[in-house]
């Protein structure tokens, strides 16, 4: 052990001035000075007699190191006892230093020098806890735990506040709170940057936020973080994750309102791009737009997002921004220049207005450049290239200085001069392969560093073993990325593989190839290998989506390379649909249909639920394989669709006494989609009729060759009371020609109409009626029901063989009279033939069986429009009322 690591662990395990020299975790192992600064001689002494006698029986660092310590601060008040302390424990040193704790204590020793709290980490969490011996490793952590951190938070207060930081994010995401979760990333962030060991533990801390940014990701929603113009052409849209890159660029999942969000307010012609973090999409206004072809200062905007899905498939909720005021009064500033040996590239923090075009003059000769390519279409980037070709002293090596003046932005903001230099030098750098990568099971890419010229197969020599393939094609090329994407199939007698094989490994050799500033490259050979795929091609539902109101796109989940056609078929909301055309795109099936059978058209596609069926081998993948016979959907709203206004009074409602049940009829006016056939596009009183409390309703047109006009039939049971419900209809519903219904003005339809009480009455409740409190025994009975009722003047027999009283032993008892109370219509009163028990068991019951009650049920409700006879059913007799008037009803 080093003295100066024996100097060092005498402050490491010190800990604080308040603590003691023993922390409050291992209390139980040693005599606990309560204030080591103030500590006695005798306080000390004691610490030192205690654990001399613990270190002679266990003989391990911890004892040793409480008596070298407590040794050392007694120094101060008896120089002799202090050295005869340590002369004594002195024998011990070769034995409690051993390679274990040696190990932890220069780890301990780097990290007090170092200060990263990575380091600190593994001791607390690794390095301790696997200590072998207990004691020792209670000991170092008890010191650790106090004075460790203090080694980063004392010279660092700013890290307090990031670990408090990433805390809170933790405890918000904790408590559901993910909206103040993400915005508290973004505290933790700027916090984390602000340490000042931020180059030892920025990482760290960053892994730490990492961890719980990815459980955020999990937890919360995909939603819209905001939608703000950058500039008048650009409308920049961040999500809190990553998406997808088709749901992302799909024109269709965006809207862009100017001034209002009426239609002819919309911009109608944008391009919509995904930045490099995938989090990030701008929107960027054509040239060609029929509305607006940018933003103009004090304009308002605004953006709604829809069908974005996540990378972890989660769907973005509808986002309807708020309207903004656009205003941009800052002229446009040069960002960065780069010379490339023949052109020179400016890149601007916006992009610049063609129509007023920027003079750039490099060394006071003015460079003339072509107008149509100079400047990138792409969105989020503003450069402008001129070529240096006919200008030999701007490509002189050495500096030179550039002027750009008239730089104008569409704002119609113009840049003072803007100066700026590059230095020309030879470019004779080569370009070099930095990948062979596996695409699929007979496809591989190639990687280069930077751009090369003429890339193709003449390129490559590809072998197996000692056969070279002749059949290599360059099948894809993405020279903004540097990649090309390579194709191999079999040659005569020579399978790439062999019947036994499931991955092959090839011998790639690159050659042949320069960069744009004709330098050749260095010839590689690498391996590349690739694995048999035999995988069938899956559908992965949730990316379906419609583009364009055109087109269904139904997603699986690799590349794929063939469509049968005839192998689709269609069926939106019960209605068939026919196959236009079937092509695939990647992972993508693309699908347009038809007019009709006999119109070829594509068809605008309407508002529903497209319900798509792919036999076996409908897709093939690139390696061939087949997809399995599947069943997939897209629901789609027809966002262009225009307004079916259905006039007032196109609702009614009979109560129909043939089926005794409630009939709604809709008359539509118009011929309807099967969505008119969806229970759940209606609703009464707020209740979709497909829900469980409408079970049994049913719905079907009323003619079968115009379908205009719909009947719903209510099941019973269902309206308890005659009076008016509120009926409304969907926006879901359309016409035949794709319009959807509506009261006007983009509202729903809504009628209130007069619904007829359905229910039949049930008895509540049946009491004995006694005409003193005292009596045990009685002959008057009185039922209570749920609603009023009536006899229709029945006959005294056929209103008894509505009822049936029995015994507890089943015995029937025969009733001598009934009636209902005419003055409590909701009761019925029943003298029986007999005095019976008020404390036996009696029962009633209401039947319709045909031997007791041949006439049928003779009792019903009050209403006046439907028949709603008495539930049967039987009740136990319970409860005793005194009540002279009742008990003498017949008399």
């Amino acid at each position: 052990m080093k003295n100066i690591q024996k100097k060092f662990i005498g402050a490491v395990l010190a800990a604080s001035s308040v603590v003691g020299i023993v922390a409050p975790s291992v209390t139980a192992m040693a005599t606990v000075v309560d204030d080591e600064q103030s500590a006695t001689a005798e306080d000390l002494k004691n610490v030192i007699s205690e654990y001399t006698a613990k270190l002679e029986d266990n003989t391990i660092f911890a004892n040793y190191h409480r008596v070298q310590y407590a040794a050392e601060r007694l120094a101060q008040y008896d120089e002799d006892a202090s050295q005869e302390a340590l002369a004594n424990i002195a024998k011990y040193a070769d034995t409690v230093f051993t390679e274990e704790v040696k190990t932890i204590l220069d780890k301990m020793d780097g990290f007090a020098t170092s200060k990263s709290m990575a380091s600190y980490d593994e001791l607390v969490n690794k390095d301790i806890p696997s200590m072998k011996d207990a004691e020792n490793a209670n000991y170092l952590m008890s010191r650790l735990d106090v004075w460790g951190k203090a080694v980063v938070f004392e010279v660092d207060p700013n890290y307090v506040k990031a670990t408090d930081a990433i805390l809170e994010v933790a405890n918000l995401i904790d408590d559901g709170e993910y909206d103040k979760a993400e915005n508290q990333v973004v505290v933790a962030k700027a916090a984390i940057k602000a340490i000042e060991t931020y180059e030892v533990n920025g990482a760290y801390l960053e892994g730490k936020l990492k961890i719980e940014e990815d459980i955020l990701v999990e937890k919360a929603n995909l939603k819209v973080v905001s939608a703000e113009a950058i500039n008048a052409k650009e409308i920049k849209v961040v999500f809190n994750r990553e998406v997808d890159e088709d749901s992302a660029e799909a024109q269709n999942n965006y809207k862009i309102y100017v001034g209002g969000d009426a239609t002819g307010n919309k911009v109608t012609s944008f391009a919509s791009s995904l930045q490099d973090d995938n989090k990030t999409v701008i929107l960027q206004i054509s040239d060609n737009d029929e509305n607006y072809t940018k933003l103009e200062n004090g304009q308002s905007y605004k953006v709604e997002a829809k069908d974005i899905i996540g990378v972890d498939g989660k769907k973005l909720e509808t986002y309807s921004g708020s309207f903004a005021i656009f205003n941009d009064n800052t002229a446009p500033s040069l960002v960065n220049t780069e010379y490339t040996g023949s052109t020179v590239k400016f890149t601007f923090d916006e992009p610049l207005n063609r129509e007023s075009l920027p003079t750039v003059k490099i060394d006071n000769t003015t460079i003339s450049y072509d107008t149509t390519n100079a400047f990138s279409e792409d969105a989020g980037e503003y450069e402008l290239t001129v070529s240096l070709s006919g200008y030999d002293k701007a490509q002189e090596y050495g500096d030179h200085t550039v002027k750009i003046s008239g730089a104008t932005d569409y704002s119609d903001n113009t840049a003072d001069i803007l100066t700026t230099k590059y230095t020309a030098t030879e470019d004779n750098e080569k370009p070099v392969v930095t990948s062979i990568e596996e695409d699929s099971q007979n496809r591989f890419i190639v990687k280069f560093n930077t751009e090369v010229k003429n890339f193709d197969k003449d390129n490559l020599e590809v072998k197996k073993g000692n056969h070279k393939f002749e059949n290599v094609e360059l099948v894809e090329s993405n020279p903004k990325n540097n990649e090309f994407t390579f194709e191999v199939s079999d040659d005569d007698g020579n399978a790439l593989y062999e019947d036994d094989e499931n991955s092959v490994q090839l011998s790639v050799k690159v050659k042949d190839y320069t960069g744009t500033n004709d330098v050749f490259g260095d010839d590689v050979t690498s391996k590349a290998t690739l694995n048999r795929d035999e995988t069938a091609p899956e559908v992965n539902e949730a990316l379906n989506r419609v583009e364009n109101n055109k087109t269904l796109v139904v997603y699986f989940d690799k590349d794929l390379k063939t469509v049968n056609e005839g192998k689709i078929s269609i069926v939106r909301d019960g209605v068939r649909e026919y196959v236009n055309t079937a092509e695939v795109n990647g992972k993508r099936l693309e699908i347009t249909l038809k007019e009709s059978s006999l119109d070829d058209s594509i068809k605008t596609l309407e508002t529903g639920t497209y319900n798509i069926t792919l036999e076996k081998g409908t897709v093939l993948d690139k390696a061939d394989n087949k997809n399995e016979a599947t069943s997939t959907s897209i629901n789609y709203t027809n966002d262009e669709a225009e307004e079916y206004v259905l006039a007032d009074g196109a609702i009614t409602v009979e109560a129909d006494e043939n089926i005794n049940k409630n009939v709604i009829t809709v008359n539509f006016g118009t011929k309807m989609t099967s969505s008119a056939l969806d229970l759940s596009n209606y609703t009464v009183d707020g209740v979709k009729l497909s829900d469980s409390m409408y079970a049994g309703t049913t719905v079907a047109f009323t003619s079968s060759t115009n379908k205009s006009d719909v009947e719903i039939t209510l099941s019973r049971g269902t309206v308890e009371v005659t009076g008016n419900k509120s009926v409304k209809l969907s926006k879901k519903l359309t016409t035949d020609k794709g319009e959807y219904v509506t009261i006007g003005s983009d509202k729903e339809y809504k009628e209130d109409v007069e619904f007829f009480d359905d229910t039949n009455p049930e008895v509540s409740k049946t009491e004995f009626i006694t005409s003193n409190s005292g009596d045990t025994t009685t002959k008057i009975l009185r039922v209570t029901f749920t609603e009023e009722v009536t006899s229709n003047d029945a006959s005294l027999d056929d209103l008894k063989d509505d009822f049936v009283v029995k015994d507890s032993s089943g015995n029937k008892i025969s009733i001598e009279n009934i009636a209902v109370d005419a003055d409590n219509q909701d009761t019925i009163v029943i003298k029986l033939a007999k005095d019976v028990s008020v404390n036996k068991t009696i029962t009633v019951g209401v039947t319709d069986d045909k031997t007791d009650n041949p006439s049928g049920i003779n009792v019903f409700d009050t209403s006046a429009n439907l028949v709603n006879e008495l539930e049967t059913g039987k009740s136990t007799v319970s409860g005793k009322e005194v009540n002279k008037d009742v008990f003498n009803f017949f008399e």
